[in-house]
């Protein structure tokens, strides 16, 4: 049986008269109800690093080990990774997790994947508008995999686009080179930066992860998992340091 990681202060009466528990499970402090192995699953389906997990919702790395291993985790941290989970999963009675129904799941690789992606947030910008937020970005792998010319391109459109859209992009503490004049930049702590890079824009968020020789992308059109990446993402502009005058801006 897997460990319950977190408990439903509702259904306090329902467990504590139930065998499926020790006493001592009874103080935990916890409120929902999924397992270790849905917890491990759901990183899993996102292809996450704990460590990017904990960037995303502002916790520590032990946090999320915790949580994946059914040991004691405060409530409020349960549910931060719980709720940015369920903005496009949902976790199954028979201990599983699967995409909400709802959920549109995309998956691009490659250049021919990269400048697909890249014209899907184009056109995503100019139809809706809005704020664009980009978390972990490395500027040069979208010279690298796109080309300059072909960045130069998309850069120029994006900024035609005028005030009808905020971009907002965090870079890793002491990036010398940013990319898109148009948006706004501020740097993270470089112990606490991540390989992946999210990407929210619309009612969609992507992961982009990059190796040596390919780039994937995983596209997920789902509002709330969006919304819920924007206010996390909020936190870390927050938090996060305005660049030096001094660094280029391509």
């Amino acid at each position: 049986m897997n460990a319950v990681v977190a408990l439903s202060i509702k259904n306090f009466t329902e467990y504590e008269n139930s065998n499926t528990l020790t006493k001592n499970w009874y103080e935990r402090p916890f409120n929902m109800t999924i397992s270790s192995s849905q917890a491990r699953a759901a990183r899993a389906f996102l292809g996450l690093s704990q460590q990017e997990v904990a960037n995303a919702t502002g916790l520590e790395k032990n946090d999320i080990s915790r949580l994946e291993k059914g040991r004691t985790v405060r409530a409020e941290k349960a549910n931060r990774v719980i709720d940015y989970y369920k903005g496009c999963l949902r976790f199954t009675a028979n201990g599983g997790v699967e995409p909400i129904p709802d959920t549109e799941v995309k998956i691009l690789s490659g250049e021919l994947g990269f400048k697909e992606f890249m014209n899907d947030v184009y056109e995503v910008a100019r139809l809706q508008g809005g704020d664009i937020c980009i978390f972990n970005s490395k500027p040069a792998l979208w010279y690298k995999w796109l080309t300059k010319e072909w960045y130069e391109m998309h850069a120029l459109r994006m900024q035609k686009l005028g005030n009808a859209i905020n971009v907002k992009i965090i870079v890793q503490q002491g990036e010398d080179f940013l990319i898109l004049k148009s948006a706004c930049h501020r740097q993270y702590p470089k112990e606490l930066y991540a390989e992946k890079i999210f990407y929210i824009y619309g009612t969609k968020l992507a992961f982009l992860d990059f190796s040596e020789d390919q780039v994937e992308i995983k596209i997920f059109n789902q509002s709330e998992f969006a919304d819920i990446q924007r206010e996390i993402f909020g936190l870390a502009w927050d938090q996060s340091a305005p660049i030096n005058a001094s660094v280029e801006v391509g």
